[in-house]
């Protein structure tokens, strides 16, 4: 079985995983790129402070 990573949906084959994937990234590319960019921002800040400390 293939996992969405976005909305945990399973699919049988890995094509239909990737046609679904192109879809559903577009559909919430908004919400979950932002999210993603804050989340990466914040571990390059904490990997910054403890290099500094």
């Amino acid at each position: 079985m293939y996992d969405c990573e976005i909305c945990d949906k399973e699919f049988t084959s890995n094509k239909k995983l990737l046609s679904h994937l192109e879809r559903c990234e577009k559909r919430t590319r908004g919400s979950v790129s932002e999210y993603r960019s804050e989340e990466l921002s914040t571990s390059i800040q904490s990997l910054h402070d403890e290099k500094v400390s």
